[in-house]
């Protein structure tokens, strides 16, 4: 009776909750939110395997799963957070916001299955709050893209550009010659597309790296 108590709770969620195995890349269970949201049921999505991540998942999306493993191989506990985009089986774009938790491990080291909680975020995007923290997500997340783009060197190139050194000291921090600390601070200011130091130091503070 309990059992049944608390599975139509997790029917019920305004929420996708599904059990994931990480290593095939699949979900082995979800509740039966699915259908309503994404309009495949928690059964169709099974029975894809692991084709459904590749059809359905945004490509941009897909790369964050090994950042999750990774995670979780470096974590014993606490959850794991992050927008994903996944289609609709009308084409459309949902937004999620997820959670996952680690359920169990495959040895000492490594991950196996998680628990996740997506919520649509698309269902809740006219609520004020909900837009405000939706919009420091999506922040969030183009911010670690914008990072992406520049190597370790610049991104040290940046921290000291911000903190006021010159071109001179810096090649002096870096043990590198001033013609190569030059070249790295206009490929910086290139791909960081900053006019002057002001700018740039405001860019820098935007996506995190100070």
């Amino acid at each position: 009776m309990q059992d049944q108590a608390e599975e139509n709770i997790l029917h019920a969620a305004n929420a996708l909750i599904h059990l994931d195995d990480l290593h095939a890349q699949k979900m082995i269970w979800g509740n039966e939110r699915f259908k309503e949201m994404l309009g495949f049921t928690s059964a169709e999505v099974i029975k894809m395997g692991n084709k459904y991540i590749p059809r359905y998942y945004h490509p941009d999306d897909i790369k964050k799963i090994p950042e999750i493993i990774n995670f979780f191989k470096n974590n014993n506990g606490g959850s794991h957070t992050t927008l994903f985009r996944v289609k609709h089986k009308n084409g459309n774009w949902i937004y999620f916001y997820t959670t996952r938790s680690l359920l169990q491990r495959d040895g000492v080291f490594d991950p196996r299955y998680v628990v996740s909680v997506s919520i649509n975020l698309n269902e809740n995007i006219n609520c004020g709050l909900m837009l405000g923290e939706f919009n420091k997500i999506r922040a969030a997340e183009a911010n670690k893209e914008a990072i992406k783009n520049f190597s370790k060197r610049e991104i040290e190139i940046m921290q000291l550009l911000s903190k006021g050194y010159s071109n001179k000291q810096i090649a002096e921090k870096l043990s590198i010659s001033p013609v190569t600390a030059n070249n790295h601070r206009a490929n910086i200011f290139k791909k960081a597309e900053s006019h002057n130091i002001a700018e740039l130091i405001n860019y820098v503070k935007d996506i995190g790296i100070v």
